[in-house]
């Protein structure tokens, strides 16, 4: 009998869509473990994705000179604690680690602890695709220490994880990162694949829009709060169409992230609809509720909606839920287009969304969306994700330390 392989996970706040990952390899036979820093992590979805969590369980501190004492002071605290858990971490023997940005500091200190082992690095949403150059990134408080663990991650890693186009690794940053970087170590992108656990039936009997006859359409995840984004909010709701926000913000708790959002959009609008955070194995059955799922709202594209993709979109699949996608969102796009699952708008049309939504009926796309989320299942990719950790071991066989 073939002994289980042990998946190593290490993050700060591990998106729901690496928990999802986890589930499919623990279904083949995996041992999955994963090693967190921050608290507030033994959720009954991670508890599912993860035969034992390592949780450091440290408050989420932004690294800088003011925070440092604080930083220090906490650690003597911990001490103790830290100790016995890296003892803990000393008896793992890992077929694989794969660390989570961000921060990439913290991928940086993995990848210097698990020298021996074969190291994956999964960049999430690449921070350098952000910034025009590193001057601009340093403006927006970007430590150069972090920019830097990005560059190393990148050149050290034995295997990348992506979740952006399949050629996205081509185009780097070299004016964040410092200098041209060529992938040299197996890579592999992923989609935000569904879990048919997380699935509801696709139907619109449970439909708001059946009591009230209006548009309601569903946004989850992290809630930008700069100006392009609540433009889009307020050019969607003037036209009596329902915009219901979820909000989840990496590292933040919900009484966290629910006070970051308070105040900054305005509570007299009775089509703006701000719901407190869901757990992610609620939330597809919470949100079927709705019409639509809309990728994103603001007002003005950039260069990173091209390759970015995010665990939104296999949430909406799983809730039975047509997407709502901008035309410059390439790499979502290509995936979404190939299921027929999506209204494809220019930015430009923001304005007019409810006439263009009264031509594309959530009706006439839902009935492609089983199919859609079948072929975009985890279950189904998991073979895919596991052949490419044997590609990693024998990459970092070869190459050695």
């Amino acid at each position: 009998m073939n002994k289980k392989k042990q998946i190593v996970v290490i993050g700060s706040g591990i998106p729901d869509m690496i928990s999802k990952m986890a589930i499919g390899l623990r279904k083949k036979g995996n041992e999955t473990i994963f090693i967190s820093l921050v608290k507030n992590q033994e959720t009954d979805f991670l508890k599912k994705a993860y035969d034992r969590i390592i949780s450091f369980d440290v408050k989420f501190y932004k690294i800088n000179l003011f925070n440092l004492p604080r930083i220090f002071l906490y650690g003597i605290k911990k001490s103790f604690k830290i100790l016995k858990l890296f003892s803990e971490i000393k008896k793992l023997r890992p077929f694989v680690v794969i660390s989570v940005a961000t921060p990439n500091w913290l991928c940086f200190l993995a990848r210097k602890y698990f020298k021996n082992y074969p190291f994956v690095y999964f960049p999430f949403d690449i921070r350098s695709f952000s910034y025009k150059d590193r001057k601009e990134a340093l403006s927006f408080g970007i430590p150069n220490f972090e920019l830097n663990a990005e560059k190393y991650c990148f050149k050290n890693a034995d295997g990348i994880i992506h979740k952006g186009g399949e050629d996205e690794l081509n185009f780097l940053n070299d004016q964040v990162l410092g200098e041209k970087i060529k992938i040299k170590c197996p890579a592999i992108n992923i989609f935000p694949y569904c879990l048919r656990e997380l699935m509801v039936a696709v139907n619109g009997k449970n439909k708001l829009s059946r009591e009230n006859k209006e548009i309601h359409i569903v946004y989850v995840g992290h809630i930008p709060l700069d100006e392009t984004w609540s433009r889009g909010m307020e050019a969607i709701t003037k036209q009596g169409i329902y915009l219901h926000l979820y909000g989840k913000t990496a590292n933040l708790t919900k009484e966290e992230d629910s006070k970051r959002v308070e105040g900054l959009y305005p509570s007299n609008n009775k089509f703006l609809c701000i719901h407190e955070q869901v757990p992610q194995e609620n939330l597809s059955k919470e949100v079927s509720k709705y019409d639509y799922g809309i990728y994103g709202y603001k007002i003005i594209g950039d260069k990173r909606d091209e390759t970015d993709t995010g665990n939104k979109l296999a949430s909406y699949l799983e809730a039975g839920l047509p997407i709502i996608t901008f035309d410059n969102s390439g790499a979502a796009n290509n995936i979404l287009k190939k299921y027929n699952v999506a209204v494809i708008i220019k930015r430009s049309q923001l304005r007019n969304l409810k006439k263009v939504l009264k031509k594309n009926l959530s009706k006439n796309l839902m009935k492609n969306i089983p199919r859609a989320r079948e072929e975009l299942g985890i279950e189904k990719n998991i073979p895919r994700l596991e052949n490419f950790f044997e590609q990693v071991a024998i990459y970092k066989k070869r190459k050695g330390n």
